[in-house]
């Protein structure tokens, strides 16, 4: 379960050490939860923080029908990790006869703080729908920035207001890219700059789901792409919605992903998630898998899906919030275990 890496970015680097303290997480949001009637297919993604005295999970609620195409975006909270209420509703998807609309399909919440503000900036993807056969279900995605109206810590709880469009398909746009981009947005400081992840697709031809590295002078932008750093080569096949924390001296990604086959063929994961380290916080090691189920009975998930971040608690462990798809059923839930994340001095 221990996964011991020796990380080589033209620098010397201590080892890191990833483990899970026990496999098998609990499910702390699922079907059965009262907050969750009317909820028709469970969560998908989004964030986890701790802020304001609280504990919060934004995540994209799969509400109805269409299929992930009828979208709300949900505001969690809980004091102890166990308990959890719902908040509000952030956003809602225009949906179903509305596909030119910017907000056909709404996913990818992610809550940063912006110390220059003075507000919590919210950070979402919106899909326009399938124009044509050949199109796919989410298209021509565009990366929305919301500003919370109350300003200090207190914001994460709203309301919120769009502020502008971060990124979009555009002339930078890369091949690579796809029909999809732009999602998989996640902004994260690397001393006076920022930096996010952003991800593409292409559905005809159908081809693999990558992430590249885009970067700004400030959350609000502008943000550009660093074409020489995209794709990122750590994952070359899948990976979608990166979330970085920064671990003592280095940079930790967890995410979403698994194995593809030949004709980018998605495999169900029911067992790992995906990490990678990185010593400066913008090239990137290899990915790893993290097996944060076991392969017992007591695995409840078909196919786990996407980590929402890692949150230090105070015995030195790491809560890890993630969703996944529950056997036999349509209906995904939110899960939690718990990590060591040794990271040492250089």
């Amino acid at each position: 379960m221990t996964i011991l890496l020796t990380l080589l970015a033209g620098l010397a680097v201590a080892p890191l050490t990833v483990e899970v303290v026990q496999p098998d997480g609990a499910v702390i949001i699922g079907q059965d939860h009262p907050d969750a009637q009317g909820i028709k297919y469970g969560f998908e993604g989004g964030c986890a923080l701790k802020a304001n005295g609280e504990y919060h999970i934004l995540t994209a609620e799969m509400w109805g029908d269409p299929y992930w195409v009828a979208m709300r975006l949900g505001h969690w909270k809980s004091r102890d990790l166990k308990t959890w209420k719902r908040h509000a509703t952030l956003f809602e998807s225009t949906g179903a006869g509305h596909e030119t609309d910017n907000k056909y399909s709404i996913w990818s919440p992610m809550a940063v703080f912006n110390a220059k503000e003075d507000r919590w900036n919210l950070f979402y993807v919106c899909y326009e729908g399938k124009q044509t056969p050949e199109e796919g279900t989410h298209m021509r995605g565009k990366i929305f920035r919301a500003v919370s109206k109350t300003a200090g810590e207190a914001g994460i709880d709203g309301p919120w207001e769009d502020a502008n469009i971060l990124m979009r398909p555009d002339a930078e746009s890369m091949a690579w890219e796809g029909q999809q981009s732009v999602d998989s947005f996640y902004p994260y400081r690397v001393g006076n700059q920022w930096y996010s992840h952003y991800g593409g697709h292409n559905y005809t031809p159908i081809g693999p789901w990558l992430v590249g590295m885009a970067t700004a002078p400030d959350l609000a932008g502008p943000w550009k792409r660093i074409p020489e750093l995209s794709p990122c080569s750590f994952e070359p096949q899948f990976i979608e919605n990166p979330i970085v924390s920064r671990i003592g001296d280095q940079w930790v990604a967890v995410y979403d992903s698994t194995t593809i086959e030949p004709g980018n063929k998605y495999i169900l994961n029911p067992r790992e998630v995906g990490y990678a380290c990185s010593a400066d916080g913008v090239h990137w090691q290899s990915g790893q898998r993290l097996a944060i189920h076991s392969d017992s009975e007591k695995n409840w998930s078909g196919d786990l899906r996407t980590p929402l971040g890692l949150i230090p608690m105070d015995d030195g462990t790491h809560a890890l919030p993630y969703t996944g798809s529950k056997k036999g059923v349509q209906f995904a839930n939110v899960g939690l275990v718990f990590v060591r994340v040794a990271a040492q001095a250089k």
